[in-house]
């Protein structure tokens, strides 16, 4: 690629880096989809401020952050706590606005979101940064990967330049995240022989009839279209080198690396790197120290529980709870669950 393809290319990263925060803004939240976040409005429920019950800030009921949210008080539930309770929430900002509320005594959040809000970027420009926002722990990721055959496979992204690729309609999630991991292997739209603009259903069929060679992917893992896409075709997650994954944290604030391991997919024989979203637990820095700990230590206690009871959490660990640092500190009172009072982890 020459010097002025490489200025092309970095432009139109740019230009999708700008897009992809406003159409987190704006799209709508789907289940075993990232959680883009919108900014309406929230009816919550009168069970809030009910004495000493503990109340966590959700999605919708539809989506996937509300049921998990219900898991971790089941998790909770105990003759040692008062009782735990799920207020349903359009999306990570009106989470965090209930939070710093006082509405509710917990949120999840998606990491991207409270990254921007720690730090007083992006939307949360003009409100500054959120010094008051503080982890609890770090639950399931949401992964951005190419979905490719095992009977095609490119050995590294580079390997999809001149191949048929549908990234996703331009101004979604996914398409907008395909045209950056694209841009951070250094591959410009030009040099793709086809860029598809499919949804994701399309999208899976023309992979598994061989009219495209890749498709682009935002989910929780598990996710049931590449289930579906693998027992048909062989469809297989695509991994990234540690220098994409480095260039893609780089490009984007608030993501992490995460790792889907290998078995997750029938076909997937090798653990795929890749990057994404993690959702977290947050509260604020004023909330009871005795309720943070707690929350934490039940976690702690039951992450195996938490583990099997839904499968977005299948390979939750205490390693990666303590993870939630990255985004927001570390509350206190989970610091000190979670690490001990050496600072180590346990």
């Amino acid at each position: 690629m020459g010097a002025d393809s490489q200025m092309i290319g970095l432009n139109a990263v740019k230009a999708a880096l700008r897009m992809l925060f406003v159409v987190a803004g704006m799209a709508t939240l789907s289940s075993g989809a990232a959680l883009a976040q919108t900014d309406g409005g929230d009816a919550l429920p009168s069970l809030l401020g009910g004495g000493d019950r503990i109340v966590i800030g959700g999605g919708l009921p539809f989506g996937l952050y509300y049921p998990i949210a219900g898991t971790l008080c089941r998790t909770m539930e105990s003759p040692d706590n008062a009782g735990c309770a799920v207020a349903p929430l359009s999306d990570s900002a009106a989470a965090l606005r209930a939070l710093q509320d006082g509405k509710v005594d917990m949120a999840i959040v998606q990491s991207d979101w409270l990254h921007h809000a720690v730090n007083g970027t992006s939307r949360f420009q003009d409100a500054g940064p959120a010094d008051d926002l503080m982890s609890v722990a770090a639950l399931h990721g949401e992964a951005f990967v190419f979905v490719t055959r095992t009977s095609t496979p490119p050995l590294v992204l580079k390997d999809l330049e001149g191949r048929r690729i549908e990234a996703g309609p331009e101004n979604s999630y996914r398409g907008l995240l395909g045209r950056v991991a694209l841009g951070a292997g250094d591959i410009d739209e030009d040099d793709i022989a086809v860029m598809g603009t499919a949804a994701l259903p399309q999208a899976m069929t023309a992979l598994c009839q061989n009219q495209t060679d890749a498709v682009s992917l935002m989910a929780a893992h598990p996710s049931d279209a590449l289930v579906q896409a693998a027992a048909t075709c062989d469809a297989v997650p695509m991994s990234f080198t540690k220098p994409t994954v480095d260039a893609l944290l780089r490009l984007l604030p608030g993501y992490a690396e995460i790792t889907i391991p290998a078995g997750t997919y029938e076909t997937q024989v090798e653990p795929a790197r890749t990057v994404g979203v993690r959702a977290v637990l947050v509260t604020t820095r004023n909330a009871d120290p005795a309720m943070v700990g707690k929350v934490a230590a039940a976690l702690k206690a039951n992450v195996t529980r938490l583990a099997a009871a839904h499968r977005a959490l299948n390979g939750l660990t205490i390693s990666e709870m303590q993870r939630a640092s990255a985004f927001a500190p570390l509350h206190p009172a989970a610091a000190q669950v979670f690490l001990g009072q050496s600072g180590t982890a346990e």
